[in-house]
Parts: C-alpha cells; structure tokens; sequence
C-alpha cells in the first residue's frame, strides 16, 4: 500500500509525526480485523512502510508479509487514514482558530446552496483561508435571495467549533451572522475607531432600525456608513452608566 505522508502532512495541515502515527494505528487495526491475526504497521529507519504478521502470537515468531494482504484491508485502512486525520485537523483548527469566535471578519461569498445557506471564504491574520457559513435565519430578510458570488461582506462570527455532522466526521464550523446585535456594536466600533467608546445595541429590529447607547459621541458620518450597511436606522443615546 502506498502512502505519501507528505501529500497528507499538506492536506490536513498536520505534524508529520502526527500524519505518520495515525497510519500506523490504522493500518495496523485493519489488517489485524482483516486477517484475522496480529499485525504490526510502521515506517522503518528508511521511512519505508513495513508490514509484519504475527504468524504465531503465542510464541512471538513473526515474518514480514506484503504479498497477498487483501486489497479491501488497505482500502478500508486508507478510508480510515483519511477519516482520523479530518478529524484530528477539525480539532487542531477549533483551537487554532478559535481568536475569530465572537469577532467581526470580512469574507468573500463564493457559493449560495439550494437552502440559501452562504458559503463564505475568510482570510485570517495569518494568510489563511477559512470557510463559515451564514445560513439563512442570520440573513437580515431583506437581503435574502439577493446575494451573489464574489459579494465581500462583513459578519460576525457567532462561534468556531469542531462539530460531528452525519458521516460522523468532525469538521471546523464557523457560523456566521448579519443579523445579531453584536454585529451592529462591532461596526460601529470599527468605525469609530475609538478604543473607549463601548456601545451596546440595546434593540434591533433586523431590516428597520436599532437602538443603541454609547458612552462616547459618535461622529454622523460614522452612524451613517453603518446604516448604509444594514439599511437600518440607528438612534443613538449618549449614556456614560454603562
């Protein structure tokens, strides 16, 4: 069986020592499932991929053994490779990427799915490219149906989670939003760029207008852009009590 751990190191974005454990462990379960026997699978000191057959685990006596392994045991190991690495990467990227839960992020629309749901490419600081999804109950409803790929948007990301869906794989989830009220708070802080003003946004009615306190005068010109942007109103309320 041919594995090329550096195709994989650069697929799932993971250690090479990580990638190279986990088809050992796989491949090793199953061939032993498979053939009914011990097996051992591992990289040699020449990076080689070895297989070993316990013909006797009693007494411990082993032989190397590639020559008629049944070809659905690597491909169930191959399916099982691929399986554990999506998963350990979901992991690994929940934790990489968790800085962006609960922030405001610019993302380009590159897909819209029979339901509406938008699929949203991001760049993080570092370069990287992530994908969230703003499905359509975080869609203002005026906006619904009107979007199309290419549109770069801002969102606010409502969570970053590892999440089992029904293949039972884990993926990085990223869902976003146009609708919630920390989205309005976070644009105008963006375009307030003050970093002592705290506004809250104390209602909204989503594709209407919001009510919103702050602790620091806001320029017009500032409410403005964000308006434009939600196509709401906004009402501000100066209050220095929060």
């Amino acid at each position: 069986m041919a594995v090329d751990v550096s195709e994989l190191v650069e697929k799932y974005g993971l250690p090479e020592e990580v990638v190279r454990d986990e088809i050992e462990r796989a491949i090793t379960m199953s061939l032993t499932s498979k053939l009914g026997r011990d097996v051992e699978g591992f990289f040699n000191e020449n990076s080689s991929f070895i297989v070993r057959v316990f013909r006797d685990s009693l007494t411990g006596v082993k032989a190397e053994w590639l020559r008629g392994v049944p070809r659905s045991a690597f491909v169930a190991a191959k399916k099982t490779i691929e399986r554990n690495l999506h998963e350990r990467a979901a992991v690994t990227d929940n934790g990489r990427f968790s800085y962006l839960a609960n922030t405001l992020v610019h993302g380009t629309v590159f897909n819209i799915n029979s339901a509406g749901v938008l699929y949203v490419r991001i760049k993080t600081v570092a370069g990287e490219d992530v994908i969230g999804t703003c499905s359509l109950r975080h869609q203002p409803p005026r906006e619904r149906g009107t979007y199309v790929r290419g549109d770069r948007l801002p969102f606010y990301v409502l969570k970053v989670r590892a999440a089992s869906e029904e293949d039972g794989i884990s993926r990085l989830e990223i869902p976003l939003s146009r609708t919630s009220r920390r989205f309005v708070e976070l644009l105008l802080e963006r375009e307030a760029g003050n970093p002592d003003a705290r506004i809250k946004c104390v209602k909204r009615i989503v594709g209407s207008a919001n009510v919103v306190h702050s602790n620091r005068y806001l320029p017009r010109d500032t409410i403005k852009r964000v308006s434009d942007e939600l196509g709401e109103r906004i009402k501000v309320r100066w209050s220095s009590g929060f």
